[in-house]
């Protein structure tokens, strides 16, 4: 079945065109919002730098901005720095990845994203085998895996966010 013909097997978007500062929170509630059913939900926002950024700077003074995790045991609590700044949207964690697509801001359910596996090639060894010119042996590793998302409607992308 191709998402080109099937509307209903192609991901949520919505375009921001180009001015967060007036059309951002208003496309980012809807989006969000078009992920939904029933239980299932977005839980992680991944977007650019500019976008995180045109993101905080809208923002009141009663953001819920972390950059701490809790662990917990039976004897205490440990609060850690886990490394990156993460603010919320509707709860979701967001943060930004230099690698994200320009202009693209990913909403995900992490739940409808699967690591497919292929059962002869789970890593895999082959053989050893002496090489002809050394004297060493060597063997390959294999992995034949492919990501997969059952589900596509319960993610989305927000475009054009970049600029405020």
């Amino acid at each position: 079945m191709s998402r080109a013909t099937s509307t209903f097997w192609r991901h949520q978007s919505a375009d921001v065109a180009n001015d967060f500062s007036v059309n951002g929170l208003t496309r980012m509630r809807t989006l969000y919002n078009d992920c939904l059913a029933g239980t299932e939900k977005v839980n992680l926002i991944v977007s650019t730098q500019d976008v995180f950024e045109n993101y905080e700077s809208l923002l009141t003074a009663t953001a819920n901005i972390s950059d701490r995790f809790i662990v917990s045991s039976p004897f205490n609590s440990i609060k850690g720095d886990a490394g990156m700044h993460v603010m919320r949207f509707k709860g979701v964690p967001m943060i930004f990845d230099d690698n994200t697509v320009a202009d693209s801001t990913y909403f995900i359910n992490t739940d409808t994203i699967r690591w497919a596996v292929h059962e002869d090639a789970d890593f895999a060894i082959t053989p050893f085998i002496r090489a002809t010119n050394q004297d060493a042996k060597s063997a390959q590793i294999l992995l034949m895996a492919n990501q997969c998302c059952t589900n596509l409607k319960r993610n989305g992308v927000l475009l054009n966010g970049d600029t405020i």
